[in-house]
């Protein structure tokens, strides 16, 4: 999210100002930035967004199972005929563990107080995970730039309902071995003639990540409260919601 707000930020100056094409390239340019020292135009527009807050609602919901079937045939000779007898034995075992947290963050704090030693040296640069795709690279680009583009000339309200994104990665794995033993009769009274067993295990994970962008309201001097405040409620029902899906399913 900060290399694409930090993106979004240096392109509305350079709409507003050209002459400023080559500035906001290095880590160091945003760190160091004064929004009181750009031209007029570029820091209204960087005043207004600059406190936009972010909130982000993790749920990590997983479900291990582990199955075990076998079964053995026995068979009999008789004066008038064979008798059969079958056994079968079986379990499965099932574990879920569910995982919440969220994280609060503002365009400001992402542009100028993230450096690159904090943000990007501490883990390799991140691609699309297709196993675990919410621990990838999750192009947050786009719902940022909808968000702005919005505000900007959608005369979008988010003073109720918080512009909101829901993310859901569903990830599934199962294996399976069924070996099994047929033996000739030997013509004794009593004997196994067929032997089988199986064991499968199976994981499934569900990663929901809803992402709310609010606009801060109110005087300046509690604007960031008011508007965390707003986050914390959106996200409070964003969780409530899904605590109730699960219970349907």
């Amino acid at each position: 999210m900060r290399d694409a707000v930090r993106d979004l930020m240096r392109q509305a100056i350079i709409r507003r100002n050209k002459e400023l094409y080559n500035k906001f390239t290095t880590d160091a340019e945003f760190t160091n930035l004064k929004v009181d020292k750009l031209p007029e135009k570029s820091r209204e527009v960087i005043e207004r967004y600059q406190n936009v807050l972010i909130g982000y609602e993790f749920n990590l919901d997983v479900t291990e199972t582990n199955a075990a079937l076998g079964s053995v045939d026995f068979v009999g000779a008789l004066t008038r005929g064979t008798f059969g007898l079958g056994l079968t034995a079986s379990a499965t075992l099932e574990r879920n563990g569910v995982e919440n947290f969220r994280v609060l963050d503002s365009f400001g704090r992402l542009v100028t107080l993230v450096r690159d030693r904090e943000y990007c040296e501490r883990a390799p640069p991140r691609t699309k995970n297709y196993v675990y795709p919410i621990t990838g690279a999750l192009e947050l680009r786009r719902y940022a730039q909808t968000f702005l583009s919005m505000n900007q000339s959608g005369n979008l309200d988010t003073s109720k309902t918080p512009y909101t994104v829901t993310l859901k990665f569903t990830t599934s794995a199962k294996n399976s071995v069924g070996p099994s033993l047929g033996l000739n009769p030997l013509g004794e009274p009593f004997e196994l003639s067929k032997a089988s067993g199986s064991v499968s295990n199976g994981r499934s994970e569900v990663h929901k990540v809803a992402i709310t962008l609010v606009m801060p309201t109110g005087p300046s001097e509690r604007a960031l409260t008011i508007a965390e405040q707003r986050v914390e409620d959106e996200l409070n029902n964003v969780r409530l919601q899904q605590a109730f899906e699960r219970r349907r399913e």
